[in-house]
């Protein structure tokens, strides 16, 4: 079964979707995951009629009380505004409604439940940023609907994005959803197993476990040992930058294997037996010593003057920033905003240049 949020990366690459026997299955937790999961779960309420914004958004807040409020509100009220226009689509809404059949599978935000309109309508909320081309994913929403619904013979498919206002939206006809569907099955069900690797590797959960990015990570290596001893000041340009480009890559891939390697070492008992009397295992040691400042605070200010405790301390300004938030009940924004300018006004905010090896286009 393949799940419709899957569609965008696995119509890229068909063996995103596909799991090897016994392979680990990551699913990473983020705030960015977070804060959509809260914002979708205000608006299901909304979409209800369950009660009214404002309250929805408490509700929201309420049961996801980790979640910044400062991310949530502005794209819980762009979905409020967006759905201000968009309610006069539906005749009876549903939200967070689940389908299943052939070979997929989807969990869509908003649905026109038993609607004699034509076409149907059916809305997905996105939160983050459009990194990729959703068509895929709209289209298995709307063959899911038909296919649950036979008397249904188009359907309007949108997805709102909150951050910018875009609303992408396609209208599919029964004939077209079969035609996709078919290519569908034919490249994603039917995968000749080929792997495209790319920047969308990124975002694959598979990307730790993927032969193809082991088989890159092996290539990049053999062209490292094999290049390390190129003279760089004799190195035509073209060659210089595409060399820059693939040490970056592998630098990428060997920090996402080893990552994946100190979990495949847990997932093995914490040891793996190199088979010559040394072994890969987990060893504690000793870290960096750390002063509770809290404690030590009495201690420091009787031995250190004011000047002279300052070189030896380092300011968080996001911890500092967090805490101001925290002490406020609402407006968190404007009081970290306060916060930092009075930090300006003292001359006590700096933010020095760096210098960043950048690849883009002549301007």
């Amino acid at each position: 079964m393949v799940r419709c949020s899957s569609l965008p990366l696995a119509t890229v690459c068909p063996g995103s979707v596909r799991r090897d026997d016994g392979e680990i299955q990551i699913d990473p937790v983020n705030d960015a995951a977070d804060v959509g999961t809260t914002v979708h779960f205000g608006l299901a309420n909304l979409v209800r009629g369950i009660v009214d914004a404002t309250a929805a958004l408490a509700a929201a807040e309420q049961d996801f009380p980790s979640v910044d409020a400062d991310e949530v509100r502005p794209l819980f009220w762009a979905g409020v505004r967006a759905w201000k226009e968009m309610a006069e689509w539906f005749d009876k809404p549903q939200s967070e409604a689940d389908f299943a059949h052939g070979y997929l599978s989807g969990h869509v935000d908003v649905v026109d439940g038993r609607s004699t309109r034509n076409p149907v309508a059916l809305v997905d909320w996105k939160t983050g940023r459009k990194d990729s081309d959703y068509r895929a994913q709209l289209f298995g929403y709307a063959w899911l609907l038909m296919q649950d619904d036979r008397k249904i013979e188009s359907v309007s498919a949108s997805a709102v994005w909150l951050r910018t206002g875009e609303i992408e939206s396609y209208t599919v006809s029964r004939a077209r959803a079969e035609e996709w569907y078919a290519g569908m099955v034919a490249t994603v069900v039917n995968w000749d197993g080929v792997y495209h690797p790319g920047d969308h590797c990124t975002h694959c959960r598979r990307n730790h476990a993927c032969p193809a990015q082991t088989a890159l990570v092996r290539r990049d290596v053999a062209m490292f040992a094999e290049g390390g001893a190129t003279d760089l000041a004799t190195m035509p340009g073209p060659e210089f930058v595409q060399l820059h480009l693939k040490l970056k890559g592998l630098v990428t891939r060997a920090e996402e294997a080893l990552k994946s390697m100190r979990s495949e070492v847990k997932r093995r008992g914490g040891e793996v037996d190199a088979g010559d009397g040394f072994v890969l295992h987990f060893r504690e040691e000793g870290g960096r010593r750390k002063v509770d400042a809290f404690k030590a605070w009495p201690i420091l200010s009787d031995r250190f003057t004011d000047e002279e405790l300052c070189r030896g301390l380092t300011v968080s300004v996001s911890t500092l920033e967090k805490i101001v938030a925290d002490k406020v009940e609402k407006g968190k924004g404007k009081a970290k905003q306060e916060f930092a300018e009075a930090l300006e006004d003292a001359g006590a905010l700096t933010q020095p240049t760096i210098e960043k090896l950048t690849y883009e286009r002549r301007k």
